[in-house]
C-alpha cells in the first residue's frame, strides 16, 4: 500500500491475513491492540500467530511497513524480542472487543459489536466504528450470502455502526469472557470496571460496603461514578466524604455537574458544601439550583479541541492524540480564524478521511449551529435533538469561541427543561 493512500478495513476481514518478514512467511495476523484508557483509538500493536508450537508475537506498529488485505509485512532484527505477552493496558480488538454487548448509559438499549471498521492513514492505523450490523456476524460463519439477501429486504443492514468516539474508553485488565458483565465482583478488580458499571454496583451494597468500596477509588474514578449513581444515593456518598474530599471530587466536573448532585441532597448538606466553592462556581451553581438563570454559560466547557483555519490536516492528524487529552469534548474540532471567532467544525472522523496536503478551513463544515452565553437549556435542547450532535459551541456577540455545551451534561436538567414545555 502506497503510505499516502487512505484505505479502510474490517477487523475481522484481516484476521488470518499472513505476516511476512524479510519475504518469508511467519505467522498470521491474529489480532490488533490498542492501548487501555485512550479515546483516539489507535492501534499500538499487532498479534502473529505461528505455527509449530511456537510462541506468538505482539509486535508495536511502528515495525509494520505494509498493511493490506494480501499481507502484513514487519522489519524487526529479531523475532524473538517480541515473543511477549500483551499487558493489562493492551485491549485487543478481537479478543476483548468483538460479540461483546455495548450498554447505553441508562441501560435501556443493547446493541453487540460484530466487528471494528478501521482507516489507514500516515502510516497509522486507527477504529473509526464499531459495527452492529447482522451482515458481519453471517459473513464471519461464511454465511456471506444469507447476509446479503437479507440485507437486501432489510436495507443497509450493512451501515448499522456506532462511531468509536461515542465508545468510553476501555478499561484496563479486560479479559476475553464471554457473556453479560457481572455486576458483582472482587474489590480488587474495580479499577477496570467502568464508572457506570460500577455506580450500578455500588447501588446494590449497603451503606457501609458503598462507603468502604468508594474511598478506594482513583479521585478520577470516584468523581465518574459520583455522577453516575443513582441520585438517592449520592446522599450517602457524600455524607460518607469529608468536605475536603468531597470539594476535590467537584474539582473534577463542570457547574453543571455539580449542581445535578447538590440538587438531590438536603439543604444542611449541599448549603455548606455550595458555601466552599470558589465565587464563580458557586454562582452558577446557585443560579442552576435555585432556577433563576437557566442559560447555558453554566454548562459551557472550555475543555474542548480548538484549532486554527490554516493548521494543516497532516499536522492535525499526527497531533491529534496530544491535542484530545484530558478534553471533554474530543469527537469535534472548533475551527477558528485569526481573530479567535467560531468559523467551522470538523468531525473526527472527517478529519481522518480527509486530504492531508488541505487545511483545515478546506475541509471544516461552515454552516453549523451555534449556541449564545444567554441561549436557554430549552433552545440547546432542540438544536440537540435536531442534528443529533453529541456538543455544541458556544460563542459570544462578536463570533469568539467560548467553550462548548455536551449533551451529556444537559440532560442532567431535564427537569428543568420539563418546566420550559
Amino acid at each position: 500500500m502506497d503510505k499516502k493512500q487512505l484505505e479502510r478495513f474490517a477487523l475481522t476481514d484481516m484476521i488470518g491475513t499472513k505476516v511476512v518478514l524479510k519475504g518469508n512467511r511467519i505467522g498470521t495476523l491474529s489480532d490488533l491492540a490498542i492501548h487501555a484508557e485512550e479515546k483516539t483509538g489507535e492501534v499500538e500493536h499487532i498479534c502473529v500467530s505461528r505455527k509449530f508450537g511456537d510462541p506468538s508475537l505482539f509486535v508495536p506498529w511502528k515495525f509494520v511497513t505494509f498493511f493490506n488485505h494480501e499481507e502484513v509485512k514487519i522489519d524487526v532484527e529479531d523475532i524473538k524480542d517480541f515473543e511477549i505477552e500483551p499487558t493489562d493496558h493492551d485491549v485487543l480488538l478481537k479478543d476483548q472487543v468483538v460479540d461483546k454487548r455495548i450498554i447505553d448509559t441508562k441501560d435501556n438499549e443493547v446493541e453487540v459489536a460484530y466487528d471494528i471498521k478501521l482507516i489507514y492513514r500516515n502510516d497509522k492505523l486507527y477504529i473509526t466504528d464499531v459495527d452492529l450490523s447482522k451482515f458481519r456476524m453471517f459473513k464471519r460463519l461464511g454465511m456471506r450470502a444469507l447476509g446479503k439477501f437479507l440485507q437486501f429486504f432489510a436495507g443497509k443492514m450493512q451501515d448499522k455502526t456506532i462511531p468509536w468516539n461515542y465508545i468510553q474508553p476501555l478499561p484496563t485488565g479486560m479479559g476475553p469472557f464471554k457473556g453479560d458483565i457481572r455486576l458483582n465482583i472482587l474489590k480488587e478488580n474495580l479499577s477496570s470496571i467502568h464508572p457506570i458499571d460500577l455506580a450500578h454496583i455500588l447501588e446494590e451494597m449497603t451503606y457501609d460496603q458503598r462507603s468502604t468500596i468508594f474511598k478506594q477509588l482513583t479521585l478520577s474514578q470516584a468523581s465518574q461514578t459520583l455522577e453516575a449513581i443513582d441520585p438517592s444515593l449520592q446522599r450517602s456518598i457524600v455524607e460518607s466524604l469529608t468536605k475536603e474530599n468531597t470539594l476535590e471530587l467537584f474539582d473534577l466536573m463542570t457547574p453543571g455537574q455539580i449542581a445535578d448532585i447538590l440538587s438531590s441532597l438536603p439543604w444542611d448538606i449541599s448549603g455548606p458544601l455550595i458555601q466552599l466553592l470558589d465565587d464563580d462556581t458557586k454562582n452558577k451553581v446557585q443560579a442552576m439550583l435555585e432556577k433563576q438563570d437557566q442559560y447555558v454559560e453554566n454548562l459551557i466547557t472550555k475543555k474542548i479541541i480548538r484549532c486554527h483555519k490554516n493548521d494543516l490536516v497532516k499536522e492535525t492528524q499526527d497531533t491529534y492524540a496530544t491535542l484530545a487529552k484530558h478534553k471533554d469534548v474530543t469527537m469535534y474540532l472548533y475551527i477558528v480564524n485569526d481573530d479567535d471567532q467560531l468559523i467551522g467544525v470538523i468531525d473526527i472522523k472527517e478529519l481522518l478521511e480527509a486530504d492531508e496536503a488541505k487545511t483545515l478551513g478546506d475541509i471544516m463544515n461552515k454552516i453549523m449551529e451555534a449556541l449564545k452565553p444567554k441561549s436557554t437549556y430549552k433552545e440547546a435542547a432542540e438544536i440537540f435533538a435536531k442534528y443529533n450532535f453529541r456538543a455544541i459551541p458556544v460563542a459570544d456577540k462578536h463570533k469568539k469561541l467560548l467553550g462548548a455545551v455536551t449533551y451529556t451534561d444537559l440532560m442532567k436538567f431535564k427537569k428543568i427543561l420539563m418546566n420550559y414545555q
